[in-house]
C-alpha cells in the first residue's frame, strides 16, 4: 500500500470539500437552494471517499504486526487516521475494543508462558500487556472526558 499516495488522495479530498463547503455556503446566500442541494450531496460523496481511505488504513494497520519493522508503517498509517478524522468517537471506540482483544490474548499468552517457567518469553509479552493496558486506559480517560 502506498501510504504517500493516500496522503495525497486524504489532502485532494479534504481540499475539495472545503472547496464544495464554501460554494455551498455561497448558493444558500444567494437563494439558489437546488444548486445547494448539488453541492451538500457532492459533500456527502467526498465524505464517503474520505470513510473508504480510513477504512482502507485501519484493514492496512490490523493486517500487519507490531514489530520493528511495521512501527513505522503503523505510526504513519495511526498519523493519517488522525488527519482524517481527529475526534472520531467510534474510531475510538473500536480502538478501545482491539485493545481490549489485544489485551485478552496477551494475558492468555502470558499465563501459558508462566506456566511452562518461560521466563524469557513472558517478560516480552508482559511489556507488550503493560503498553496496552496504558493505551486502554489514556483512550478510556479521553473518552470519559469527552462525556
Amino acid at each position: 500500500m502506498d501510504l504517500d499516495q493516500l496522503h495525497y488522495d486524504i489532502l485532494r479530498l479534504k481540499l475539495r470539500r472545503a472547496e464544495v463547503v464554501l460554494e455551498k455556503n455561497d448558493a444558500i446566500k444567494c437563494e439558489r437552494y437546488e444548486k445547494a442541494a448539488d453541492l451538500r450531496e457532492t459533500e456527502r460523496k467526498i465524505i464517503d471517499d474520505l470513510a473508504q481511505v480510513q477504512a482502507k488504513l485501519m484493514h492496512y494497520t490490523t493486517s500487519l504486526l507490531l514489530d520493528s519493522t511495521n512501527f513505522m508503517k503503523k505510526q504513519r498509517i495511526h498519523d493519517l487516521l488522525i488527519e482524517l478524522n481527529p475526534v472520531d468517537p467510534n474510531f475510538l471506540g473500536s480502538c478501545l475494543d482491539r485493545i481490549e482483544l489485544n489485551i485478552s490474548e496477551l494475558k492468555l499468552q502470558r499465563q501459558a508462558h508462566l506456566s511452562n517457567k518461560d521466563a524469557e518469553s513472558a517478560e516480552s509479552v508482559i511489556l507488550t500487556l503493560n503498553e496496552q493496558l496504558k493505551l486502554q486506559g489514556a483512550i478510556k480517560h479521553f473518552l470519559h472526558r469527552k462525556q
